[in-house]
């Protein structure tokens, strides 16, 4: 009986840290959104107008500054090279944005 107390006791508590880990994690993501909705997008006015090309255009236009519309398909941060159809490099204000975090 002795050991089958300090087992609940045990489970209880990972219980009681699992859920003060949640609403910590809770609370810092909705702390992080509400500072990504600060993040306002201007264009910066001392580099050249982008052109606005299809993504089938981008080859020849290769270090040039362009503005492609599209999606987001998968968002992951690394530092090595990596071949794709379009490698976009975002700011980290840019990253940090409400529409980033959460796709709405």
């Amino acid at each position: 009986m002795k050991n089958v107390m300090k087992l609940f006791a045990r489970e209880q508590t990972k219980s009681d840290s699992k859920d003060k880990k949640e609403a910590e994690d809770s609370e810092r993501r909705e702390k992080n959104l509400e500072e990504a909705k600060k993040i306002t997008i201007e264009n910066d006015s001392s580099l050249p107008e982008p052109k606005t090309v299809k993504i089938y255009q981008l080859e020849p236009l290769r270090g040039e500054r362009v503005k492609v519309f599209g999606w987001v398909h998968r968002m992951r941060k690394q530092d090595e090279d990596c071949r794709t159809l379009v490698n976009v490099c975002l700011c980290q204000q840019l990253a940090a944005r409400h529409n980033t975090v959460t796709g709405r």
